[in-house]
């Protein structure tokens, strides 16, 4: 299992504050991509560094 946290999206949500939605999307585009033996147990952010728990 791997989290991601793309952070403050420009959205009605936020208001339009923070990055576009498709840059906050490719983490998640990227994780949900990830063959079978990619990381697991990961937090990513984004530089797509995992922060292990």
């Amino acid at each position: 299992m791997n989290a991601a946290d793309p952070g403050l999206t420009a959205t009605d949500l936020s208001a339009g504050l923070g990055r576009p939605v498709e840059e906050a999307a490719a983490i998640a585009v990227e994780l949900a991509t990830l063959g079978p033996y990619g990381p697991t147990a990961g937090f990513f952010t984004d530089g797509r560094s995992a922060h292990h728990w």
